[in-house]
């Protein structure tokens, strides 16, 4: 399936606007990366409304996440 390269750029601009207001995100997500995301470890992700009600959930990766995860990361250039 090939992505339509008009919605590529639309995403690219996104993202870039999604860096320019949180600076430290892709920080965060570079440092996770280095340290070898691998089978195992447990990802959690925590969601607070303005309202204050909280969501959290997570996940322990498997040997298959930890080859996407692989995957993604050597190929990050290219998809994005």
């Amino acid at each position: 399936m090939a992505m339509n390269p008009v919605k590529l750029m639309q995403i690219k601009a996104t993202i870039a606007g999604v860096e320019r207001r949180h600076p430290n995100l892709r920080k965060f997500f570079e440092a996770v990366g280095r340290e070898e995301l691998r089978e195992g470890t447990i990802l959690e992700l925590k969601v607070q409304t303005p309202e204050g009600k909280k969501l959290v959930s997570n996940v322990k990766l498997t040997k298959e996440d930890e080859k996407l995860i692989s995957e993604l990361l050597k190929n990050k250039d290219t998809l994005l």
